[in-house]
């Protein structure tokens, strides 16, 4: 297939695609994905802390290792991130009659990434083109249109390769999105909390407070 028929043909790419699909496709496309995500925020940190001279040699290492870590982090985070939401999207799929296979699913789920990662580029550049003096207003207006069409475009891809995968109707596959989006949502608080909790003993704990004390009890 075409470059960008995912998007431009995107029902007849999916129904003729999904059957070679796999968790180990969709893992080793997630992969390079993240991976080049990760490169080019490494890529900004390290040029930064190399043009800016009040960091010195030693920030210029420092930068370096910080993108290594960061570059590490954004491919296996994002991994795990994305088997976790597919995991909830493919069981409430199932609990409203889906009957696709998970890993089918996350194969098909990311056959979008590389001409949506395209267009996200396209965005940006509109979104740098804000900082040029005078001439920033003309690109309020396509880098707005671009964020929304990204938006839609998920969204659309979404219902679609539910509906080819597990045999849903759009009502039902819609559904399927919004459900799994709210448990992710309470999921992530869930997470935030409990860091946020660990965070607060550990430095009240170093500050010496009484054992045994509770914030905000």
């Amino acid at each position: 297939m075409a470059f960008f028929d995912i998007i431009t043909k995107m029902d007849e790419t999916v129904a003729s695609q999904k059957s070679n699909e796999t968790l180990g496709s969709g893992l080793k496309r997630m992969a390079l994905f993240l991976a080049i995500i990760g490169l080019l925020v490494a890529l900004g940190i390290s040029i930064v802390s190399a043009l800016l001279p009040v960091f010195g040699t030693g920030g210029i290492v420092g930068g370096i290792v910080i993108a290594i870590i960061l570059l590490i982090g954004i491919v296996v985070g994002g991994l795990v991130f994305s088997l976790i939401s597919s995991g909830l999207t493919y069981v409430f799929a199932r609990m409203l009659g889906g009957k696709g296979e998970f890993g089918r699913q996350y194969g098909v789920s990311t056959m979008i990434l590389f001409p949506f990662l395209a267009l996200g580029v396209v965005t940006l550049i509109f979104y740098l083109g804000l900082l040029v003096p005078l001439l920033g207003i003309v690109f309020i207006i396509p880098m707005y249109f671009m964020l929304g069409f990204l938006g839609a475009l998920a969204n659309y891809f979404s219902i679609v390769y539910l509906k080819a995968v597990h045999g849903l109707d759009t009502f039902k596959s819609a559904l399927t999105i919004g459900l799994a989006l709210a448990a992710l949502m309470i999921l992530l608080i869930i997470a935030v909390a409990a860091i946020v909790l660990i965070a607060g003993v550990a430095i009240l704990g170093s500050l010496g407070a009484p054992t045994g004390y509770v914030p905000f009890a």
